[in-house]
């Protein structure tokens, strides 16, 4: 039965985040495995060989996992914040390790909710911390930086979405959100209300974020750019004989973009997309200014990022290709002449700039 009370459940997924979320700080909210090998929750350290089990079922893996529960219930101490995790007793929710330790800060990340209701994580680490979602965006490290856990859009539906904090031995734990398919008027009514007082709360002095002062020790190695924007793929919506088109997700907004992959060198593309997107008119935009009748809409160069592969960000428009409007709603005679003309008009300009296409 889906409970109206639970917001999520935390997942360990390593031994050093099994540690910490059985620390007794934790236990009010720490779900120990139901069933364990050895009495491994008292033992972590333990290096002893584990006997041979039959496969698990899904509901087995939960059971037998290091669990925290965020709930209604249990509000966190600043609810203006959210659940804070991190080192320093005054102002985090969940403990997750000393001060220093494995790159971990006084007030490293909290977990609540945007205006949107969606939910959302945002660190405030000196290290950072990295989200990846079905694996995507594991490596991409980001202080001060905004990840949305859901992005309440139908289209997108990660699985797996895990936070990591990377030290020498990382601490991850996977974000699993609780469903309310049969109560979500009933849920909805708790979440308006958590909101509400989370608005009308007055800052508490001692939950200030002057106790997220960082240990002084200099970083090792470099970190990804603090506020470049990170993109997953959501969706494959076209290939061609250089490329694929992704529908990809601004993590931080939730914004829809289309993502362009190469299958070969893609410099000279992107210097091409900086110079003529103010002019560049993709098929499928010339067709929805045809057929909808409103202003021009143009295909915009938005970002370039190298990471995890070199990707054109452009501005995404859902109406598809001419052969998907076009099994929709025939064009006419006279729309097809109209799209050709402006095709041609974007022809001419690129050739008078030199460029081929």
């Amino acid at each position: 039965m889906e409970d109206l009370n639970l917001i999520m459940m935390l997942k360990a997924t390593r031994d050093l985040s099994k540690y910490a979320f059985c620390q007794p700080h934790n236990s009010d909210r720490y779900f120990p495995p139901s069933h364990e090998v050895d009495n491994e929750s008292t033992n972590l350290s333990s290096r002893e060989a584990t006997p041979y089990m039959l496969p698990e079922t899904e509901a087995d893996k939960e059971d037998s996992s290091h669990r925290i529960q965020l709930t209604f219930t249990q509000r966190p101490k600043n609810i203006r914040e959210g659940y804070v995790f991190g080192s320093d007793p005054r102002v985090y929710d969940i403990l997750l390790g000393n001060r220093g330790c494995n790159r971990l800060s006084n007030w490293h990340f909290c977990i609540t909710f945007d205006e949107q209701k969606r939910v959302v994580l945002r660190d405030f680490s000196r290290w950072g911390t990295s989200v990846s979602y079905d694996g995507q965006a594991r490596n991409q490290i980001r202080h001060h930086f905004t990840w949305i856990i859901n992005f309440n859009d139908e289209k997108v539906d990660f699985k797996t979405i895990e936070v990591r904090i990377a030290g020498r031995d990382p601490l991850t734990f996977e974000i699993k959100l609780a469903e309310h398919k049969t109560c979500k008027d009933e849920y909805g009514l708790r979440l308006n209300s958590y909101l509400e007082e989370s608005r009308t709360a007055l800052p508490l002095f001692n939950m200030l974020r002057i106790y997220s002062q960082e240990t002084t020790a200099a970083p090792t190695q470099p970190l990804s750019p603090g506020q470049h924007p990170i993109y997953v793929k959501s969706e494959e919506v076209g290939q061609g004989e250089f490329g694929r088109v992704y529908r990809v997700k601004d993590v931080s907004t939730g914004l829809s973009f289309a993502g362009k992959t190469f299958l070969s060198d893609c410099q000279r593309e992107v210097e091409i997309m900086r110079g003529v997107s103010h002019l560049s008119m993709f098929i499928y935009t010339v067709v929805q200014q045809c057929l909808t009748g409103e202003k021009e809409h143009i295909v915009q160069f938005m970002n370039f990022t190298e990471e995890p592969v070199p990707m054109l960000v452009m501005e995404y428009l859902p109406l598809g290709s001419m052969i998907d409007l076009h099994q929709e709603s025939p064009i006419t005679v006279e729309e097809t002449i109209t799209i050709l003309h402006q095709g041609l008009r974007a022809l001419e300009y690129l050739h008078f700039e030199g460029i081929a296409h």
